[in-house]
């Protein structure tokens, strides 16, 4: 069922209660926040490049990894020779931050892995594509090989084979899609066709469910308009969602939630008339921090939600952006206990935000 409503700012806004199922969304195999230790992940390469803990710098929480110096070959080399073993498909990312000082020595970034042969495969980035004093993700699918990795790791080119580079890496992460084969990555996955309207976990926000700003004429879908494919099991409750918006900017009053974005609220038990168990907003801005590293406070990477109980992935999109995520339910429920089984029910309230500079 739907209702829908306008709230405090104007934006679009729809309560939705789903009621899907059968769907298992990307779910990690491997993590690594450095929070407490540095795990299995050591320098791999020679001279004088070390690994240690830092505070100086964090994606989330309060620590990352530091990696700092060269080796013979100008590299820094992090490597894990104790993992779980990729599939294909598999999604291997890994965060990290580097000055713009540094990065003008370096010459590129690279996922790799090593299969048990001792063949090496890699996923390169290069520097070009890189935002200095910010933090940037590079994230990989994992294609097909004929035997198990020996070895992962994450590798720093550098210029010159002089200077020392400083890099911190966080929330190392190997991912693997469910049975469904929905993958986060922001692109929509076959399995989203099926579900055709709000019965099955589709729906549609368009312009006039919302409220134009301030100051400015009514608007039309393509300034505003989302469609939104929904569900869950018994662990993640998923969102893909297909927003067209003809200017995409952050807000000048410097607050996430008055700059483009999607924000979620969710009550666990949405027929029992009281809201004292609604969980706190999620939010999710269309930028990404490390495209916009002077206003990357302002960005939101559902920053309420603990790095361990998300997984999402930002896309541009002819005339809008593509927002996807996956997050676990024991996150949403506040105290009222979500349970993901199929024809459960919870409250959603899904808005659409839309400041085009304002």
């Amino acid at each position: 069922m739907m209702k829908v409503r306008n709230l405090l700012v104007p934006l679009c806004v729809l309560l939705v209660v789903f009621a899907v199922g059968n769907l298992q969304a990307q779910g990690p195999v491997y993590t690594q926040d450095f929070e407490t230790d540095l795990g299995d992940w050591t320098n791999a390469g020679g001279g004088a490049a070390t690994v240690s803990l830092s505070t100086e710098m964090a994606y989330s929480g309060v620590q990352s990894l530091k990696a700092v110096g060269k080796d013979d070959h100008g590299q820094i080399n992090i490597r894990n020779d104790v993992h779980e073993d990729f599939l294909e498909g598999d999604a291997f990312s890994v965060t990290f931050y580097i000055s713009s000082a540094d990065l003008a020595l370096v010459n590129g970034f690279q996922l790799f892995w090593q299969d048990a042969g001792w063949g090496w495969a890699a996923s390169w980035t290069d520097a070009g594509s890189v935002t200095g004093d910010a933090w940037n993700t590079l994230v990989t699918t994992v294609p097909a090989y004929t035997a198990p990795p020996s070895a992962i790791g994450f590798q720093v080119v550098d210029l010159n084979t002089i200077s020392e580079v400083t890099v911190y890496v966080d929330d190392i992460s190997i991912s693997r899609a469910g049975a469904a084969g929905v993958v986060v990555d922001g692109q929509k996955d076959a399995f989203f066709d099926a579900l055709v309207g709000p019965d099955d976990g589709y729906v549609q926000l368009q312009v006039f469910h919302g409220t134009p700003e301030v100051g400015t004429p009514e608007g039309d879908n393509t300034d505003l308009s989302a469609k939104i494919w929904g569900a869950w099991d018994a662990e993640w409750f998923y969102l893909y969602v297909e927003v067209t918006d003809d200017v995409i900017s952050l807000a000048a009053a410097g607050n996430d939630w008055q700059t483009d974005a999607m924000e979620l609220k969710i009550d666990g038990v949405p027929d029992d008339s009281v809201a004292t168990g609604m969980s706190s907003a999620v939010i999710f801005t269309a930028i990404d921090p490390a495209n916009d590293p002077v206003n990357a406070g302002i960005c939101d990477n559902l920053d309420d939600v603990d790095a361990a109980n998300k997984i999402y992935a930002r896309q541009p999109m002819a005339g809008g952006y593509v927002l996807e995520y996956a997050i676990k339910i024991d996150a949403l429920g506040g105290s009222e206990a979500i349970v993901g089984v199929e024809d459960g029910i919870f409250g959603l309230g899904m808005h659409i935000i839309d400041n085009d500079g304002a």
